[in-house]
């Protein structure tokens, strides 16, 4: 295109007629796809956090349902899970521990506040409402099910939320250790909850 001489429909020609400035409609348009797929990916990122943080509530909720139904249906193996978990029977303490997994499962029914945090843990919360999770790196590396998981630190955290629980141990050595020397312990530390409900043997 002769000096002098800009098409209408070019910007790029109308700020730059003369070709000084190099060219800059190929370094805009790279520059207006990168941005292009950076908010791409960043909706993709949000979009798969928010299925994976559904997923693991669903999950929560149906291994909450299975503690419950274990807990009523007190077989035999059911019985020594408990154990495991929570330390030697007593009718007292049972009944504690199925009315936090009552408390647990109420919750998950409810509007529940997630929130992302930088701390290099997998979550953390304070205790009463509203329903209120940090959610951390140590998480969101984490599965969706299974031991140590993105379903079982929700459970882990709303048992926090719903009965107090403490951190008195963490770990599933210590919490079957805390289970064996101090049953009243085992009762109130959350991470006893998270791992019974996880079906960790």
């Amino acid at each position: 295109m002769p000096y002098g001489i800009v098409a209408a429909n070019d910007p790029v020609n109308m700020i730059d007629p003369t070709g000084m400035f190099g060219d800059l409609g190929s370094t805009m348009g790279s520059m207006a796809l990168i941005s292009a797929v950076a908010v791409i990916a960043l909706g993709v990122y949000v979009l798969l956090k928010d299925i994976n943080l559904k997923l693991a509530v669903a999950e929560a909720h149906n291994m909450v349902s299975s503690a419950i139904t274990q807990l009523q249906a007190w077989g035999v193996m059911d019985q020594l899970r408990y154990k495991t978990w929570f330390g030697k029977y007593t009718v007292k303490r049972k009944t504690y521990v199925d009315d936090v997994y009552v408390k647990i499962s109420t919750a998950l029914s409810q509007h529940i506040i997630f929130h992302q945090t930088n701390s290099n843990v997998y979550a953390y919360c304070y205790p009463g409402p509203p329903l209120e999770i940090w959610l951390g790196p140590l998480y969101n590396s984490a599965p969706i099910a299974g031991a140590n998981s993105k379903a079982g630190t929700i459970v882990h955290e709303l048992s926090h939320e719903v009965s107090n629980t403490s951190d008195f141990v963490y770990g599933s050595a210590g919490a079957k250790r805390l289970a064996t020397t101090s049953p009243e312990s085992a009762i109130n530390n959350a991470d006893n909850y998270e791992y019974f409900a996880e079906g960790v043997q």
